[in-house]
């Protein structure tokens, strides 16, 4: 199995490959990008099976990307690789075409149990996640927010400024402030600090 890991960080995607190696290096063959010109160089030369990937890579629609991959090849698996926290995002993820969900502090033994599932053609969540993503899958609740919106929410948790959120969603401040006056009134609130503290009821 060829494996393909994307990170913009490259201290993280080394060590990641590392430990892949160190551990499943007679099962897979891995390759660690930096950037999506590096990912795409690779994709068009060698078959890929399986990719890591982050979700939040300034000025990258990761959401798009991963489409495009499936529509390329309908059998590849991409797994996201993250620190992002909202249930309810993981669980979209999971319903557009991502086969795997896992925390950036993922054990060893996780990461392998992750790869086997992904190998016997089954989603998997990490455990930190996996009850309250499949609360969601089961039931769908919680859909008032849209895709875009839920990645907007992620980044306010994370307490970046409106001009990261553009740089990092590639879209223009007036967008990102217009994104967070809608979900502002679907939450029915008038502050930031308000939307934090009612998130919960959100499954977020």
């Amino acid at each position: 199995m060829k494996i393909l890991l994307f990170d913009d960080h490259t201290l993280f995607v080394q060590s990641f490959k590392i430990l892949l190696e160190s551990n499943f290096s007679a099962q897979h063959e891995v390759l660690a990008c930096t950037d999506i010109e590096e990912v795409n160089d690779c994709m068009e030369r060698q078959k890929i099976d399986l990719i890591f990937t982050d979700y939040l890579i300034p000025e990258l629609d990761i959401f798009h990307i991963i489409n495009k991959w499936k529509k390329e090849n309908e059998f590849i698996k991409i797994v996201v690789l993250s620190s992002i926290s909202s249930s309810n995002l993981i669980a979209r993820l999971l319903l557009n075409n991502v086969d795997g969900f896992l925390s950036k502090s993922a054990s060893q033994d996780e990461i392998g149990r992750c790869i086997n599932y992904i190998n016997n053609n089954k989603k998997y969540v990490c455990k930190n996640f996996e009850s309250d993503v499949m609360q969601y899958l089961l039931l769908k609740e919680n859909n008032i927010f849209s895709q875009r919106e839920l990645e907007i929410i992620e980044l306010i948790k994370q307490g970046k400024s409106i001009k990261d959120k553009a740089k990092i969603l590639s879209l223009s401040e007036n967008t990102v402030i217009t994104h967070r006056r809608n979900i502002m009134q679907k939450a029915g609130v008038k502050f930031v600090t308000e939307l934090l503290a009612k998130l919960g009821d959100f499954g977020l």
